[in-house]
């Protein structure tokens, strides 16, 4: 065994190089510290993938309390360094002292001493080696546990900073193939086998649609991540990437992995709620009536561009319409998207976006009137009108829109009063309607500041009906509602109206009917 010797207060003591750290601890226990301080430095470093880097450990040291001896002990994250070594440093070798270390489960604690009682110089006491793990992009090293010892066995106080080591991190990643690249919605959780270059163990991630997934580290080519049921629960395509922490790192470029074979239907849509909206106004929910609607799938578009869209049944969805979509006058032309193979978008439906400056919506009834069934002329239409399935002359001051509507005749010329009169005929009627199982709206849009006389004509010609109608404002708010139930021999609802209103007319028996519509009185 190679002999070493402890000076305290005046005495060499000669032992083994075990006993001589516990034999140092020992005097540290029974000799009071100086009132000086030194302080142990560790520089940092940086290395290469899986290399190895060199730091120094310099002493600091005030004139009078230069140690003999010296004892750290070095702490580090053990799955961060795959090997750590030290050797004496000049200023420990010009003092005549070695050094001897020994290591633990993340720590390596070094003893500097001689057979000797010379004192260590300030400067690098010990080089210390250590090789990082492979993708690791920093780790720290700590020193702790510093013990100095004066010539004459005293404790000095001693300070220990510890360093950081830098690592070149992980490279950025590609990806050169799926295995499977695609899968049919519905179907079950799967494992999804990516392909290409700079993967790293513990680092490498699968991104599915930016979401990771739980990803098993194959080989620096290989990955496998566990896609689940809920990742493929409607059709269309995934975007798979790879992500390395950097530095260095980053995303890989994407992959598309298609969710197809899902035969989705060609949507349509037959009515918008509302139909118009102010230009300026808040944002509000759109609700689209039509068929052929897939939930996971069908997605309300707004001038082309998809909105949050959320879906009811397969004859209704709603979508989030933002301020920013009615911020001018306007038509904003909505459909409905279906992804491919079978689907596709319906036709469009027109959204009106009015003038911020539309005159004040206001709507007051005025009466019912059963006396004068179908005898309008000289009493109602005087600015313009539409007798279902006759003929249409709206006057100029609105703009009529009707939503969800079918037309209908039941009797194409009659002389039976309750049919309304035809307009070009002095003799001649027609008994039709636009009817509808559940609710149809007339938007209309007056375009000036005046009040105008609005009556709907209700014909029961076969029995059995009862309806509700609502007048709403562009903001589908209520301004009035009237039930007509008991119309066989026909009768008109009159209202006095401006700005922009809408007539929704809600079936509450068999069907909704409405016959006729007339302007001024």
């Amino acid at each position: 065994m190679v002999s070493r010797y402890l000076w305290y207060e005046g005495t060499i003591f000669h032992m083994g190089r075990r006993a001589l750290f516990l034999a140092i601890l020992f005097v540290l226990s029974l000799r009071p510290g100086s009132a000086q301080t030194d302080s142990l430095q560790l520089s940092s470093g940086t290395a290469a993938a899986n290399g190895t880097v060199s730091l120094s450990l310099t002493l600091t040291s005030p004139a009078g309390s230069q140690p003999a001896a010296l004892q750290w002990t070095l702490t580090y994250p053990p799955s961060n360094v795959v090997s750590i070594s030290a050797i004496a440093g000049t200023a420990a070798t010009n003092a005549g002292k070695t050094l001897t270390c020994a290591s633990g489960a993340g720590t390596y604690t070094c003893l500097a001493d001689g057979l000797n009682a010379a004192i260590i110089a300030n400067g690098t006491v010990g080089v210390v080696n250590l090789t990082i793990a492979s993708g690791v992009t920093s780790t720290p090293i700590g020193l702790t546990n510093t013990v100095a010892v004066s010539p004459g066995g005293s404790i000095i106080t001693d300070l220990g900073t510890g360093g950081v080591v830098t690592g070149p991190g992980n490279p950025a990643p590609t990806i050169t193939t799926l295995a499977p690249t695609s899968a049919t919605p519905g179907g079950a959780a799967f494992t999804l086998t990516v392909n290409g270059s700079g993967f790293v163990s513990g680092s490498s991630v699968v991104n599915w649609n930016g979401t990771s997934r739980t990803t098993t580290f194959v080989s620096a080519t290989q990955l496998k991540a566990a896609i689940t049921a809920a990742d493929i629960i409607a059709a269309g395509t995934a975007q798979v990437t790879v992500f390395n922490p950097t530095p260095g790192g980053g995303t890989s470029g994407n992959l598309a992995f298609t969710i197809s074979l899902a035969n989705n239907p060609a949507p349509t849509i037959t009515l918008l709620a509302p139909a118009s909206g102010t230009a300026g106004g808040a944002a509000f929910t759109l609700t689209v009536t039509g068929t052929g609607f897939v939930s996971g799938s069908s997605v309300v578009k707004w001038n082309g561009s998809g909105r949050a869209t959320t879906f009811v049944s397969a004859s209704q969805l709603q979508a989030a319409i933002t301020a920013a979509d009615i911020g001018t006058a306007g038509t904003a032309q909505v459909t409905v998207c279906n992804p491919t193979p079978g689907g596709g978008a319906s036709g469009s439906l027109p959204f009106t976006i009015n003038p911020a400056n539309n005159p004040v919506t206001t709507a007051s009834y005025v009466k019912v009137d059963t006396a004068t069934a179908g005898n309008w002329k000289g009493v109602y239409g005087a600015d313009g009108s539409n007798v279902i399935n006759d003929t249409v002359n709206y006057p100029s001051y609105v703009t009529v829109t009707p939503s969800g509507i079918t037309a209908f005749t039941w009797v194409p010329s009659t002389t039976d009063g309750r049919a309304l009169q035809k307009a070009s005929s002095t003799t001649d009627r027609i008994a039709a309607c636009w009817y509808t199982g559940g609710f149809y709206t007339i938007d209309l849009n007056f375009n000036d500041t005046n009040t105008h006389q609005l009556a709907l004509y209700f014909l029961d010609w076969d029995g059995g009906r009862s309806e509700r109608v609502d007048i709403l404002d562009a903001g589908n708010n209520v301004l009035d509602t009237r039930t007509v139930s008991g119309f066989g021999a026909g009768e008109y609802l009159v209202w006095n109206v401006s700005g922009h209103v809408v007539a929704r007319v809600t079936n509450t028996g068999s069907n909704a009917v409405v016959s006729g519509i007339f302007f001024g009185s």
